[in-house]
């Protein structure tokens, strides 16, 4: 099983890498195009009635612009297109930074949950990998209410949104409180949240402490402890 997910996530990493190498070979393509020319600008230049001093035909015209003058209005100098270049490669490279993180992150707080709801025998576990169904499963593994989910409809109600923001993620780090609890673990540590730039961070290593430490869930543990004090009695 272990071997069939971490080839599918070989797969998964090497269509984003690909994609991000056609994104950047596409970014330096269009740097280095020619910008064409700009008839808007041309015609305040030039007015239309300009135009009617000048004896020549129009297919005279045509050629003198895209033979004649389109070559120097369009010429630019080696820098600019080195700068073009270079712009390209560095939104390629965010871009594709950007995209890794985001699936490395999803891939890594997924499974951790998943994780957390197999020790603590909630199911079904794979809800951790569905967007919104994995919140409904975090409410499973804290056995309390899952009506604070539909909180995530008034999302897109605009002035209400605030107000369930608000009430949402109160409810969110009370799940994880008590599910931290559940495995034996300081219930603030999701309050690491809360903690700007770094917080998400520092919430990723304490939860993977939490999944892939050594540790068991409290009830397992009180239970462990009650039958050592009845071995000792004895």
């Amino acid at each position: 099983m272990k071997k069939k997910s971490l080839k599918s996530l070989s797969v998964i990493f090497t269509l984003i890498a690909v994609f991000s190498f056609c994104f950047l070979s596409l970014g330096v393509v269009v740097a280095q195009e020619e910008p064409g020319w700009d008839f808007d600008e041309m015609d305040e230049l030039y007015p239309e009635d300009a135009w009617e001093e000048v004896e020549m035909t129009p297919e005279e015209i045509e050629e003198l612009f895209t033979e004649g003058w389109m070559e120097v209005y369009d010429e630019r100098e080696p820098e600019d297109v080195l700068a073009g270049v270079f712009a390209g490669i560095l939104g390629g490279g965010i871009l594709i930074f950007s995209i890794l993180f985001f699936v490395a992150s999803y891939v890594y707080f997924s499974l951790a949950y998943m994780r957390l709801a197999q020790k603590l025998n909630t199911e079904p576990a794979w809800l951790a990998w569905i967007p919104v169904a994995n919140v409904y499963l975090m409410s499973k593994m804290a056995k309390m209410h899952w009506w604070p989910v539909l909180l995530i409809a008034a999302f897109i109600i605009p002035f209400i949104n605030i107000l369930a923001y608000i009430a949402f993620m109160v409810f969110f780090f009370i799940w994880n409180w008590k599910i931290f609890e559940k495995v034996n673990r300081p219930g603030w540590w999701p309050l690491m949240l809360l903690i700007p730039v770094v917080g998400a961070l520092i919430f990723a290593v304490l939860l993977g402490m939490t999944v892939w430490g050594k540790n068991e869930p409290a009830k397992e543990k009180k239970e462990a402890e009650e039958e050592t004090g009845k071995g000792e009695e004895e």
